[in-house]
Order: structure tokens, then sequence, then C-alpha cells
């Protein structure tokens, strides 16, 4: 009889963590990253619904990703945005509030991708 050998134990996935929401988990973008990512959901955004939701969206990009915690724009701003469109019956803002979903995603594609070597927690 032939006796198998145990094969090791292969990680798919990396160890979880403890992260706080408002920092992302990845590194740093540069400036020029940053204004790349703003611009392209900026204009995105724009051409989606109107054009001063898009310069909303790119300026809620920015301050996410160079202001320390800035992330809440974009992560608090959709349901706050999504709220109002509920009590005031304005259809504009449930468009901020999706659009803003959609910047955060953008966003964290873009810090995971990589950025900077500097780590996330600036």
């Amino acid at each position: 009889w032939r006796t198998r050998r145990r094969s090791r134990a292969v990680d798919i996935a990396d160890a979880a963590i403890l992260a706080s929401p408002l920092e992302p988990i990845g590194r740093n973008l540069s400036w020029r990253a940053t204004l790349a990512v703003a611009l392209g959901t900026g204009v995105a955004a724009g051409l989606v619904s109107r054009p001063w939701i898009g310069a909303l969206v790119a300026v809620a990009t920015v301050v996410a990703a160079r202001v320390r915690g800035g992330r809440i724009v974009l992560l608090g701003g959709a349901p706050i945005a999504f709220a109002l469109a509920k009590f005031t019956s304005d259809p504009e803002l449930a468009w901020v509030a999706v659009l803003l979903v959609f910047a955060a995603l953008v966003y964290e594609c873009a810090v995971m991708r990589g950025g900077d070597p500097t780590p996330a927690g600036r």
C-alpha cells in the first residue's frame, strides 16, 4: 500500500484585519492618480446625470482621497443624499447618492491597485 502525503493547506485569501471604514485599505494615491480618478468619476457622473452632480462627485472624490478620514464624504454622503431625496421627492439627490457609491467603488479599486509606497494610514 502506498500512503499519500498530505498536501499543505493553501491560503486563498489574506488574513482578516480590523480596519477603520474611514481609512482606505491599500496605498495612498498620488496627486496625479487622485486627479485622474476624480476627473473620471466626475465626467462619468456628469454624463449620466447633471453636470453639477458630476462636479460634486469629483470634489467629493478628491476630499476622500486627500483628507484623512475623508472617505466619510463618499460613504456617509450617499445615505444622506438618498434620505434627502426621499423626503424632498427630488430624484436628482437620488442620483447623487448612487454616484457617490460609484465614486467610492472606483476610488477603492484605484487604492487597491496601488499608489504611492506610503501606507494608507497617511
